[in-house]
């Protein structure tokens, strides 16, 4: 299984992301125009979040 978000700023501005799946928890952070936050968790083979 695989998790993701993403978020695009239109022409400036902060925006942080976050995704949370069996309380593991990954962040991102973009600032500036048109620059892109995201943040990712992947089931790995044995089960575990990374």
């Amino acid at each position: 299984m695989y998790y993701s978000v993403t978020a695009q700023l239109q022409g400036g501005g902060d925006v942080h992301c976050s995704v949370t799946v069996d309380g593991k928890t990954k962040t991102g952070h973009a600032v500036g125009g048109y620059n892109i936050c995201s943040a990712q968790l992947s089931g790995g083979l044995f089960g575990g979040w990374s």
